[in-house]
């Protein structure tokens, strides 16, 4: 169904507010004093002089909140599923940097820093995780500080069962002073806007719960995130965060060349993200081919599940995701980038994604370390 929805000036920087809407949504149309503009805010300067029109937004679905979303999704992957916490034999210390859209001014710069150990004897795994976010000119940001948890069970022989749970502390905020208003634009005297301060940080507790299930070859799990459906609000009324939820699996095959099967050194492996955030459906379908230590793989990103299929304006692809990866020694070094495919294809500037992965060295033959199977999924 398709909403209509008339926002007035008096919100945020209307250029802010849009990037908002275009990162979670498939399609958006915005109609500005008779001028027609489709999927693609690139002029800055006609949307600052026509603001002291109504802008009238016509979206497919509902608003979602800011969402945090990698293309290297097992480079952390404690950030899609805190049951991968601790799922190594050695300590790991991962770092991710993505920037989204770099075309467009002011969009998306995303960190990422993780650290988790593996209490094998206690069939445990323990983290902390670090996220930053930040969006528009206004700097609006997110800043999650995660302290995760997973417990390893061994089903039987070849299958083991991993929950996992992530006690989230998250802050929220903007700069006020960065942002332009109608009034501004129409007095022209620099003295600043008539706008009531609202507030300009808002801090909230979270709950995130997972259970991951794994064999030598595949792997499947499920994620609960926002399970305390915070109220992100920055004006004092409610506007809770809905649940999202997170379905993962994938299968690896050992590729056999001339008879000679090299089990983990080469392979080729097969993935899926399915996420659900109350209106929004977004599937993720990737392949890897693995040659120890080098892996290069490929993602498509787009939106083929919805209650929307009728709507002949809506876009369901998004992004074709290229990456590579080399491993030295301990450490893992990835890079990927985004293809935008969508309509935003000649403006947004794709993405850009870095990571580094970096496990410590142990000694396993230590008396009475437990050893268990490691999940076959991707390392990046």
């Amino acid at each position: 169904m398709i909403k209509l929805r008339i926002i007035s000036i008096n919100f945020l920087n209307a250029y802010d507010y849009i990037l908002h809407q275009l990162r979670n949504e498939t399609t958006v149309i915005i109609m500005i004093s008779g001028l027609k503009l489709a999927n693609g805010i690139t002029n800055k300067v006609v949307l600052q002089l026509t603001l002291f029109a109504l802008f009238v937004f016509i979206t497919i679905g509902h608003s979602a909140a800011q969402q945090l979303i990698f293309s290297q999704n097992y480079s952390v992957p404690t950030i899609i599923s805190p049951s991968f916490t601790g799922l190594i034999e050695k300590d790991r210390m991962a770092l991710s940097y993505r920037d989204q859209w770099p075309a467009i001014p002011n969009t998306y710069v995303t960190y990422a820093m993780n650290y988790d150990h593996n209490f094998a004897k206690l069939k445990s795994g323990m983290g902390i995780q670090f996220l930053k976010d930040r969006a528009g000119a206004g700097d609006m940001s997110l800043t999650n500080v995660s302290f995760l948890y997973s417990y390893n069970i061994k089903v039987n022989k070849d299958w083991y069962v991993r929950p996992g749970l992530s006690f989230i502390l998250s802050e929220r905020n903007f700069n006020f002073a960065a942002l332009t208003f109608g009034d501004e634009l129409v007095t022209g005297t620099g003295q600043g806007t008539i706008e009531v301060k609202p507030y300009e940080k808002r801090q909230y507790i979270d709950f995130s719960s997972s259970v991951l299930g794994y064999s030598k070859q595949y792997w499947a799990g499920l994620t609960v995130d926002n399970m305390m459906r915070p109220n992100q609000s920055f004006k004092g009324d409610t506007a809770r965060v809905p649940m999202k939820f997170t379905l993962i699996g994938g299968v690896k095959i050992p590729v056999d060349f001339g008879g000679k099967r090299l089990k983990d050194i080469q392979s080729v492996s097969f993935t899926m993200i399915y996420r659900n955030q109350q209106f929004y459906d977004q599937l993720d379908i990737g392949a890897y081919y693995t040659q120890e230590p080098f892996q290069a793989g490929i993602w498509f990103r787009g939106f083929p599940i919805t209650s929307n299929m009728n709507v002949s304006d809506v876009n369901f692809m998004d992004a074709i995701i290229l990456l590579v990866g080399y491993k030295i020694m301990d450490i893992s070094i990835g890079y990927s980038y985004d293809f935008t495919v969508s309509n935003l294809i000649n403006h947004s500037g794709g993405a850009h994604e870095l990571s580094v992965v970096y496990q410590f060295r142990k000694d396993f033959k230590r008396k009475g370390k437990t050893k268990y199977a490691a999940v076959p999924c991707p390392g990046f």
